[in-house]
Order: structure tokens, then sequence, then C-alpha cells
């Protein structure tokens, strides 16, 4: 997932204008995930080979950076951390999904197409039970 840097409108100070998205906690997520594409290396992460190991890797550094998840904790601690501190998954899976309807993100157009083609194949499944 890379940003596209051209699609984003930014004020004086350099910070991104997101005039579709009101205050709250979507907002700070979109926010947030663009400062992490924005300080990556190569400006976005590379290497995934499925939307769900990208959408791992994003709430891996979310977590890090913005809830301080510690380096290292037993399964207990984990889970008090997460029940207590962590941001939703879903919370950073919609905002991932917004930036991407909003086409400010790039994905590897391999993965994009195989995320689809399963979407697909899971739909016309679902239509078959319903019958």
């Amino acid at each position: 997932m890379k940003l596209r840097f051209e699609r984003i409108g930014r004020d004086r100070l350099g910070n991104p204008i997101l005039p579709e998205l009101r205050q709250g906690t979507l907002r700070n997520a979109v926010l947030n995930i663009i400062k992490i594409l924005e300080d990556h290396p190569k400006n976005g992460l590379v290497g995934y080979k499925s939307m769900t190991e990208l959408q791992a890797c994003i709430m891996w550094e979310y977590w890090r950076r913005y809830d301080k998840m510690p380096e290292y904790m037993s399964q207990q601690a984990f889970l008090l951390w997460f029940v207590t501190q962590a941001t939703f998954p879903d919370i950073i899976r919609r905002a991932c999904q917004w930036l991407h309807s909003q086409r400010l993100v790039e994905i590897d157009p391999r993965v994009e197409a195989d995320a689809e083609a399963k979407g697909k194949a899971m739909q016309s499944q679902m239509a078959g039970i319903r019958s």
C-alpha cells in the first residue's frame, strides 16, 4: 500500500485535508495511517501477499505507534492491553478501506485482483446458500 501524494490536499502546515470525514475515530485512524505510510522508507508498505497480510502489517504498526503496544508481553498481558488500549481492528480496517475507496492509496494490483476474485467467489457461494 503506497500513499498517492498527488491526491492528498494539504493545509499550510502540511497536514492532510479530509473534508469528507467528520471529526472522530475514523478520521483519526485515517490520519494516523497516512502518517504511517508517509514515514515508511518507500512511502508505503511493500512485500505483502494478500489484503489480510497488508491489514495485519498496518494494524501492528498502528498499535505500536499510536496505542503504545509493549514490545514484549505475555498472552494474558496482550489480552488486557488489547481490551483496554488497542484501537479496535475494525476501525483500522475501515480506515484502510476509506483510503482505498477515495483512491488515496495504491495497492499492489495482483493483491487487489486476488481480493476482488475472492470477494466475488464468496458472493457466489452466499447466493447459492440463499436459494
